[in-house]
């Protein structure tokens, strides 16, 4: 059992999928299967858990979702999550943490969307 299971927060991953093809024979990507996961930990993203803007893995983000292994994360670097009803792009891959059995985890990093004009 992880010890990152029991987070407060909920997120949902709604995976960008490939939906056939368009006329020039490219994959035309759409939604997927939407993913609810719950017992999990949404923090703010600081500066110093992505380097610098100097740095090659320097990765711009809003939030980080950190969750046990179980069950895998779905999304790819275009999916949406949803979180306390807003939504946010998915930034790059899941970074994998392979540490003791009760530590490893999972690390999402999030970016908030464009602002609403009201």
């Amino acid at each position: 059992m992880s010890a990152l299971n029991s987070g407060p927060d909920t997120v949902t991953c709604i995976p960008r999928v490939i939906t056939g093809k368009d006329r020039t024979g490219s994959n035309v990507l759409g939604p997927g299967t939407p993913v609810t996961y719950k017992g999990v930990s949404v923090q703010p993203a600081g500066l110093a858990a992505f380097g610098s803007a100097e740095d090659p893995g320097y990765v711009n983000a809003d939030y980080i979702i950190l969750k046990a292994y179980e069950p895998a994360w779905v999304g790819g670097p275009h999916s949406t999550v949803m979180w306390e009803g807003e939504e946010y792009d998915q930034v790059g891959v899941v970074k994998k943490f392979h540490r003791g059995k009760r530590s490893r985890h999972e690390e999402i990093k999030l970016k908030a969307r464009g602002v609403e004009v009201r």
